[in-house]
Formats: structure tokens, sequence, C-alpha cells
């Protein structure tokens, strides 16, 4: 019978990982390995990490912006929409009424948009409180806006003054009461309400499509304004000017695609 040493018994034997099969920088001490990462590997990974952060980043942040965009946009609308809803059923329906007026006075035309504005705030505005959805009230100026926005090109769109009633909801989101009117000739027109969300209140970019969305009345139903029936007319528009995009979004089933002109 042959006894083994003791210490051979007892030796236990470790393992450790190297990057490659025979790599020349473990060392051999008492039986152990020990493996380390070189510094020139060390930077080659941290480099790799580094190219792959910088090709994924701005995609992940872009579908994250567009995530939180249509949750807050399908939010408030739904809130929008309950009480226009409730209103509709307690002043009837023609209480948001397709104004169709008219005036060759300058001053009449903007005393006009105020005026309409203010009444359909004043309409609505119980309705926002009892769906407990009211933060606070003021008007555009009072809430830090700047009295312009932009179009999807660029230009600079104007809310018909700084003075349009908005309604801020609990989620942070504005709901701005605007008007839309013309100038045919000599005649100004004043043609109806509409009915702004701007998801983010007054931060930036403050631009039609991006954080601001349009929206009216039609046939008793709280609608996004759209003046186009095909995906690609709305598409087209919604690129250069931005009036349809909330209509696109729906179209989409709640959804920013990849051809939306983000």
């Amino acid at each position: 019978l042959t006894y083994l040493p003791t210490n051979l018994l007892t030796r236990k034997r470790r393992v450790a990982f190297t990057l490659a099969e025979g790599a020349t920088h473990v060392d051999n001490f008492n039986g152990c390995r020990k493996a380390a990462f070189t510094l020139a590997e060390v930077l080659i990974t941290l480099g790799v990490i580094g190219v792959v952060a910088a090709l994924t980043m701005p995609a992940l942040i872009t579908k994250y912006q567009k995530m939180v965009t249509v949750n807050r946009l399908k939010a408030s609308y739904s809130i929008v929409s309950q009480a226009y809803t409730r209103a509709k059923i307690d002043l009837g329906d023609d209480f948001w009424s397709a104004l169709n007026l008219e005036t060759t006075d300058s001053t009449e035309y903007t005393n006009l948009l105020q005026s309409e504005k203010v009444k359909l705030y004043d309409k609505m505005k119980p309705y926002f409180v009892s769906l407990n959805s009211h933060k606070s009230n003021a008007i555009f100026k009072e809430q830090g806006y700047q009295a312009t926005y932009k179009k999807r090109n660029g230009e600079i769109y104007y809310l018909h003054s700084n003075k349009s009633p908005v309604i801020t909801l609990a989620n942070g989101v504005s709901i701005i009461f605007g008007i839309v009117g013309n100038k045919v000739g000599d005649v100004y027109l004043v043609n109806g309400n509409v009915i702004y969300i701007d998801i983010n209140s007054a931060q930036q970019p403050n631009m039609l499509g991006k954080d601001l969305f349009r929206f009216h009345a039609v046939d008793g139903k709280f609608v996004p304004y759209s003046y186009h029936n095909s995906r690609n007319d709305k598409l087209s528009e919604c690129a250069s000017q931005g009036f349809n995009c909330a209509d696109l979004i729906m179209q989409d089933n709640w959804e920013i695609k990849d051809d939306y002109p983000w």
C-alpha cells in the first residue's frame, strides 16, 4: 500500500480564466495560476464599449423621447376628450360652435379672437376640475410662454397673441385654448375654436408635431385637426407644417413610426 504525501492530498487546485490559451501574461506560483488583463486589452475593451454606446445611444434616446411623447399626448387627449363629452352633455351639441364670424375692422377682429377663446375656456374649465386633472390656470403669458411657436419647417407660428387661456393638467401638460382665423381680401374671418395640447408646457422645442398638437371638434367629436385623408398626405403635411401630426400618430395606432418626421 502506497501512501501519498500529505501536501498532495490537501492541496487545492485553483482555476483562473485567461483571454486565450497559452497567453503569456499568466504566472505560476505554488502550483496556482494567476491571470490578469494587460493595459492594452483593457483599453481595447473600453474602446469597443465606447463605439457601441456611441452608435446605439442616439437611437435609444430617440425611441424613449417618442414613447414619452405618445404616452403624454394619449393621456392628455383622453382627459380633454372626457371634458368635452361632459360639457356637450350639459351644454348641448353646439356649445363648441363653428363660429364663422367676419369683420372688416382689424381691432374688432383681434377682440373677437380673444373673446371667443375665453368663452370656450370658461365653458370647459369646470369639467377639467371635476376630472381632478386641473392643476392651475392662467393666461398664456403668465405661464412663462413666448407668444410664438414654430412650424416643422422652422417658420414662426403665432397663437393669436400671448393671451390664450391655459389649463395646466396635474401631469404638467398644458391645454391651450386657441382659435383659427384668417384674412381674405379686406375681410377678417374667425373660423372656429381649437385646442392645443403642449406635452411639456413652456419647455422647448415648442414646435408643432414635436411637443405641440392641435385638436378641434367636428360632428360632435373631439378629434385631431386634419384636412387630409390619406396617410401619405398627412405625413407630407406633418413634415412641412405640423398641423396633421396628431392625426397621423392616432392613425398609426398611437405610435410614432420610423417615417414620422421626428
